[in-house]
């Protein structure tokens, strides 16, 4: 009986050690990925002055279209919602202190002065997640809801970019001025990022689905206002494609 005690002990003992050595490794793979995750996001924030020291806009947009590959990462080494989504949720907070506080914090280089822009910053972490939540809990396929970050990221990204360089044919909406090169950028360039994301994750239907995209990307881009793209885009953008 007592060797049968000792034995039983023994054994419970070394499972009791493996549990805690397999909990404390995955800690530590979440940790991992958790710093580099939130690394990316800082190295691109604080490159982005270096590169474009007098250029606002060239710094916004070089921001804007290299966080998005943060996208492909976070879907790699994130196996669910929470780990995937702390990272944006820091920036939502950091962002909104940079827009409604203390402009001089380091992603306070990022803001425009006019208030119409005031929420883009904050607007624009909240679209990862709300990416990151269909991706998790409602696309059958996690990388479905790149797509949106696609168009988020290069459509809207190069749209700004050509719509400032080439300021042809301007409209407003809403108060807010768009020009008909910009929205042909939205289109091209959203719909080139989403074909090439769909063809290298077997995505269904790569050309419709990049026509979709192009198509309602633009669209809400060019009726949103004061920042509010950068949420709509994502979430109507995966949406439509959800539902064709």
């Amino acid at each position: 009986m007592n060797y049968y005690n000792h034995y039983s002990n023994a054994t419970n003992n070394i499972v009791s050690q493996s549990f805690h050595l397999i909990i404390e490794k995955k800690a530590m793979n979440i940790f991992l990925c958790e710093l580099f995750s939130l690394s990316y996001w800082v190295i691109i924030i604080l490159v982005a002055p270096r590169l474009f020291p007098d250029n606002l806009e060239h710094n916004r947009k070089f921001v804007h279209i290299m966080i998005a590959n943060w996208w492909f990462f976070a879907i790699y080494l994130f196996n669910s919602f929470i780990p995937a989504m702390l990272t944006p949720l820091i920036f939502i907070f950091v962002n909104a202190y940079a827009t409604f506080g203390n402009s001089a914090s380091f992603v306070g280089g990022l803001k425009r002065t006019t208030k119409d822009y005031s929420l883009g910053l904050i607007m624009y972490p909240l679209g990862y997640i709300v990416s990151l939540f269909f991706a998790y809990y409602i696309c059958t396929s996690r990388a479905f809801a790149g797509i949106g970050i696609m168009a988020l990221g290069y459509g809207d990204g190069f749209a700004a970019i050509i719509g400032k360089k080439f300021d042809y044919l301007p409209y407003y909406v809403n108060g807010s001025k768009k020009t008909l090169s910009g929205s042909l950028a939205m289109f091209l360039f959203t719909f080139i990022s989403v074909f090439i994301y769909s063809y290298l994750y077997s995505l269904p239907s790569p050309f419709i689905t990049s026509l979709v995209s192009g198509s309602v990307g633009t669209i809400i881009e060019a009726l949103a206002s004061k920042g509010t793209d950068n949420l709509l885009i994502p979430l109507s953008v995966i949406v439509a494609n959800i539902c064709w």
